[in-house]
């Protein structure tokens, strides 16, 4: 602005206070100042002294006033609901900011009445608006509500870590921005308050596009449709739903190409299927001849007579032949609308990339779907808890088989250790044959030695037999996997390189440089001997294990790729970012078939694909969870505040067959469960519709059965400090135990429960072939543990 513009502006300014003395004055003084031409010495001087000239006005315009800040404020949060539905998500971002530098200033100025009303005011807007307060939000409130006088803002840390923070960053598109200095220039002189707050703490950046909103009114219906299927964040407003991509209008295109989400033809959960329908044809059929035989016996030794004594005639061999089959059909119908894991949808051919599974692998599934417990929200699973001791700074990943008898761990000091726990179990419980009952160890629940010595030095230096160490990564390993057939482990690490090691062996098969920076998830292809991994270069890439040289490199995020997730049917890959984004690519042609933005507070921490392939769900690290329709890329749900994790999500996983259930896990050291009632619609399985099965049928049976993974209790695995695994096997706390039928919140994703461990947070979670939850974690000592309550401790 020029000079000429600052002095209209103070004259309208002393016009509206009615100073009119000061206007003549002023006035007189501007027609005697000369012209003076500007160059770049003169402008850098006069913003100088314009920023200065705001900060002199407003606090003279707020020093006789101090409800200034609370009119405008209430003015701008007016103006914001009220502007147009594309430009209002970005504006609300300017909200809070805002209100928290207007109530600082107010409580500066001793205005605290002032400053109790401006607060009360935001809290009930903000739960009016949102149902609920976000992490952060309400961090912040609990700071300022703590603040009520001069002294104790003076005094408190967190009000000077503010104010030497640099300005707050909010980004806007150049019409937004336009609407915002329109507004806040031709509010007059009682916006120079406000107008200061932004000018000294906002940081507008405009960058060009499309506004924020774009997405949403170009996809009108379905946000209206997101509105009426009323799931968890169904009045969650656009505001906080997570950053606008570069170009929305292309987020809409992408979005709008076709997929195939369908199974692979042939698939195990088909040939199963097909297995079952052919037995009940033939066992009907075996019905129908012996039901035959013993009606034309029968009749045979029927008196004569017999028939017409009830005044009806008998029914032909015909007419009993078509009846027996109709109900066989009935029994077969029946028999199938309640059948466990029968996965819906298309079907897609198998692509040529892709190689067949062994025939040994594919008998191994059909044994399995055979014992499969059937688990809903009335029938919820039993859980299987893997405790890592003395692994609480150093444990950062982890990974099961299909059953759980191995698991796979990664650690900040650069190694992979592999965990058998059938062997691990053995060695513990001969231990337990020779520890004398009246030692110390038995007490503590130490590690004892052969000849009876309860956790000496000599035992806690020695890993027990089942442990393997991997060594090869010269970095902290963050992420680990295992192939479908359970021979190979796949590891990423921050030294930039994926090993393929060896698990009968223990040895490093091959190393993939590749990542410029750390690589923070790695996944093994659920068909073949593909790969792909992620990293903090912004790029994830597709590998296949006989080549050292990635084939394809997915770029598109703008920040660090932390997960990665292949499809069910191998031809689609996922990813999620710290750009709060979720993509779906193509492994094919290597493109981006899918754009999800919305509905997410915070960055993705952890993602699964369900097992049909049509659902995408994603725990964030503010303890969120969303779902989303891979189909029409729209949200489906997301947990609100109150059933949202108290920290970060770090492990998500459907159940096996049609993915009736959800569990996540966190930092939180909660397991938690969510009923898809999608899925269980689709199954037949419903409330209390569950053809057998439970945690007391073929998962309780799996917790016992040697090679499950359901270790009971007494196995530790590892050593030197670190790394030493206990198993459970008990269901963890409350697992198995949830309330049934359809508790928790309403919606296509509903909570059914919500389970504690003892202290452990759960890093890792995954449903075993036969639907028993694993899960692990590292051990964490919060404070003084008693006997009575104290779990194992190696």
């Amino acid at each position: 602005m020029r000079d000429a513009d600052w002095d209209q502006l103070f004259l309208q300014f002393v016009r509206k206070r009615g100073l009119r003395d000061v206007e003549t004055a002023f006035a007189r003084y501007v027609r005697t100042q000369p012209q003076e031409p500007e160059d770049s010495m003169a402008v850098s001087q006069q913003a100088e002294v314009q920023q200065s000239l705001i900060e002199e006005l407003a606090t003279f315009a707020a020093e006789n006033d101090a409800g200034v800040y609370t009119d405008t404020y209430e003015s701008l949060a007016t103006w914001v609901d009220n502007s147009l539905d594309m430009y209002r998500p970005e504006l609300r971002k300017l909200l809070h900011p805002v209100f928290v530098r207007c109530y600082l200033q107010l409580v500066e100025q001793d205005a605290t009445a002032a400053a109790a009303a401006l607060l009360a005011r935001y809290r009930s807007r903000v739960l009016s608006s949102q149902g609920g307060l976000r992490r952060s939000t309400a961090g912040d409130l609990q700071q300022l509500a703590a603040i009520t006088s001069r002294q104790l803002l003076r005094s408190s840390p967190w009000a000077a870590q503010l104010a030497t923070s640099p300005r707050t960053p909010v980004v806007l598109s150049p019409y937004a921005h336009d609407l915002l200095m329109r507004f806040l220039h031709n509010g007059g002189g009682r916006m120079l308050p406000l107008l200061a707050v932004v000018n000294s703490h906002i940081d507008l950046q405009v960058l060009e596009g499309l506004p924020k909103g774009a997405v949403a009114a170009a996809a009108a219906a379905e946000e209206e449709a997101e509105e009426a299927d009323g799931g968890w964040g169904a009045d969650e407003p656009m505001a906080d739903s997570g950053p606008a991509p570069p170009d929305a209008a292309t987020a809409v295109l992408v979005n709008r190409t076709e997929v195939k989400l369908g199974l692979l033809q042939g698939n195990i959960e088909d040939l199963y299927r097909e297995q079952q329908e052919k037995q009940r044809a033939e066992a009907a059929t075996t019905a129908v001849a012996g039901g035959a035989a013993g009606e034309g016996a029968g009749a045979a030794g029927q008196p004569p007579g017999g028939a017409a004594a009830d005044g009806q005639e008998p029914p032909t061999k015909k007419a009993k032949k078509a009846a027996e089959k109709a109900a066989a059909a009935a029994a077969a119908a029946a028999a199938a609308a309640t059948r466990p894991g029968a996965v819906r949808g298309e079907r897609i051919e198998h692509p040529p990339f892709l190689p067949r599974l062994p025939d040994e692998l594919v008998a191994a599934g059909l044994r399995d779907i055979a014992a499969r417990a059937a688990v809903s929200a009335a029938c919820p699973p039993s859980c299987a808890f893997f405790t890592f001791v003395n692994a609480k700074q150093t444990l950062t990943c982890c990974a099961f088989n299909r059953d759980g008898s191995r698991i796979v761990a990664g650690f900040t000091d650069s190694s992979v250790r592999l965990y058998d726990m059938p062997t691990i179990s053995a060695h513990h419980a001969q231990l337990r044959r020779f520890r004398p009952r009246s030692g110390v160890a038995a007490a503590n629940g130490g590690a004892a030695t052969q000849d009876g010595g309860g956790g000496g030095d000599d035992d806690d230096e020695t890993e027990p037999p089942g442990t393997s160490h991997l060594c090869g990564h010269t970095a902290a390993v963050h992420a680990v996997d295992m192939s479908v057939d359970q021979r190979l482990v796949l590891s990423g690490s921050s030294d930039g390189t994926v090993r393929l090691w060896g698990a009968e062996f223990g040895s490093c098969l091959a190393v993939y440089p590749g990542h410029m920076f750390p690589v923070w998830d790695v996944a093994c292809c659920p068909v073949g001997h593909w790969f792909a991994s992620s990293g903090a270069d912004r790029v994830a890439r597709l590998w296949v294990s006989e080549r050292t040289a990635p084939l394809r490199l997915l770029v598109g995020h703008g920040a660090d790729v932390d997960l990665v997730r292949w499809h069910p049917n191998c031809s689609l890959l996922a990813t999620g970012s710290a750009d709060r984004t979720v993509r779906l690519w193509d492994v094919r042609e290597g493109k981006c078939v899918r754009y999800l933005s919305g509905g997410l507070y915070g960055s993705p921490t952890a993602m699964a694909l369900s097992p049909d392939g049509l659902h995408l769900a994603a725990g964030t690290d503010e303890g969120q969870v969303a779902v989303w329709d891979l189909g029409t890329a729209r949200r489906l749900a997301a947990s609100p505040p109150a059933a949202s994790h108290a920290g970060p999500v770090w492990s998500l996983c459907y159940s096996q067959g049609d993915g009736t259930l959800l569990a996540s896990g966190g930092a939180d050291e909660t397991v938690r469960l969510w009923r898809n009632d999608l899925a269980e619609a689709a199954a037949g399985l419903g409330d209390g519709g569950a053809g057998g099965g439970g945690p007391s049928s073929p998962a309780a049976a799996a917790a016992s059965k040697p090679g499950s993974g359901a270790a009971t209790g007494e196995g530790a695995a590892g050593g030197k400090g670190q790394g030493e695994a206990q198993g459970q096997g008990q269901g963890g706390e409350g697992a198995g135990k949830g309330p049934g039928g359809r508790g928790g919140s309403g919606g296509p994703y509903g909570v059914v429960g919500r389970y504690r461990t003892k202290s452990s947070p759960v890093v890792a979670l995954q449903f075993s072939a036969r639907n028993l939850l694993l899960a692990a974690g590292p051990f964490h000592r919060r404070g003084p543990i008693t006997t009575a309550g104290a779990p194992p401790a190696g």
